[in-house]
């Protein structure tokens, strides 16, 4: 069988092609706008783990986030993590800290898409200096390496409404045990 199309059925053939491809895409398009309120609330931040590693750098800390985005909407990146920690130990009658004042700083920048059902695990390093090294090994010693880390997370999450409303932050407090 042997099929010729005139020029204008070429083109109406083209034409309905065209046009519910466009149908498609809209109504995925749509479908993932309608998401995007309920997936914000959904996205998820945490500190898992604090712990030394011997950098090429130095002695620094090394602290792992994940990011979670547990729903279907695609169109999330995250732009940059940034974290704040201190080092404490608390008894019952008092609590000590170490950098409390002026805490240690990491920040990565993963500039990485956020993808439905997805995950997003970075590790931010925190060098440290031979003056903050004396001292956390000094506080780890007095009180028996059982210390923990009081970390302060911030991620700032880019979406479609940057333009208008600026990029989104999600920030979290944790205590954690400081891992060797």
């Amino acid at each position: 069988m042997n099929l010729k199309f005139s020029r204008g059925q070429s083109l109406s053939v083209i034409f309905i092609a065209v046009s519910v491809s466009s149908a498609v895409y809209i109504s995925f398009a749509t479908v993932n706008y309608l998401d995007f309120f309920p997936a914000l609330a959904q996205l998820s931040i945490e500190v898992t783990r604090v712990g030394f590693v011997n950098a090429t750098g130095g002695p620094s800390l090394s602290a792992r986030v994940d990011v979670s985005n547990p729903s279907d909407y695609s169109g999330f990146k995250v732009a940059d993590l940034s974290l704040k920690l201190y080092f404490g130990h608390s008894n019952a009658s008092t609590t000590q800290t170490l950098f409390q004042d002026n805490p240690l700083f990491g920040l990565a920048v993963p500039d990485h898409d956020l993808w439905p059902r997805s995950s997003l695990v970075s590790f931010l390093n925190i060098t440290l200096n031979s003056q903050q090294l004396a001292l956390l090994s000094d506080f780890n010693r007095t009180y028996s390496g059982q210390i923990f880390a009081r970390v302060s997370l911030t991620v700032d999450i880019r979406t479609f409404l940057d333009p208008v409303i600026g990029e989104t932050v999600l920030n979290i407090a944790q205590d954690l045990s400081l891992s060797s």
